[in-house]
């Protein structure tokens, strides 16, 4: 199945806790940033991040708190494909009953 939106699957992100109340707004939630963010933030115009920083802060604004600040958007779809696969869910179950298992076991519960 395929589901229409805003994907950014392909897209790789990392901590960034140097992000502040003035460039992205008041009360944001945003602290993962995609990887070579920073890099980018050294190099931009002036134009460039005003563009990026309007559109977190109006999203901020408005109660939309995106995690995720993006600003090469070439990783990012405009759909996501959904499919269920009987062995992955087979082999989570496994997983999550062997996580509880071990973990009550050594507990001694």
């Amino acid at each position: 199945m395929v589901i229409g939106g805003y994907n950014p699957g392909r897209c790789y992100f990392e901590e960034n806790t140097n992000l502040t109340e003035e460039q992205l707004g008041e009360n944001f939630a945003q602290q993962i940033s995609q990887v070579g963010f920073n890099e980018f933030l050294a190099t931009a115009t002036e134009r460039e991040k005003k563009k990026l920083f309007k559109y977190m802060k109006s999203g901020n604004k408005r109660g939309y708190n995106n995690p995720f600040v993006i600003f090469d958007e070439s990783c990012v779809s405009n759909s996501t494909t959904i499919a269920y696969d009987k062995n992955a869910a087979n082999e989570a179950t496994k997983l999550v009953k062997n996580f509880f298992i071990s973990t009550f076991a050594s507990n001694g519960l």
